[in-house]
């Protein structure tokens, strides 16, 4: 699993700036329900790569 983002922490928001918006971090607990859902795929639809990234990551 790659997590392309910055993480809503403390530090991280003091080091990117406190100015950015909500939708700039990936929060914590977020993250954490993706790792349980990946890891709970079932075998007939199983994938070897996701991707996470915030909703207002521009790429």
């Amino acid at each position: 699993m790659i997590i392309d983002a910055a993480i809503d922490m403390p530090f991280a928001r003091r080091g990117l700036g406190e100015d950015n918006p909500d939708d700039f971090f990936a929060q914590p607990a977020d993250i954490a329900a993706e790792v349980y859902h990946f890891a709970q795929k079932l075998r007939s639809t199983s994938t070897y790569l996701v991707e996470n990234r915030p909703f207002g990551a521009k790429w």
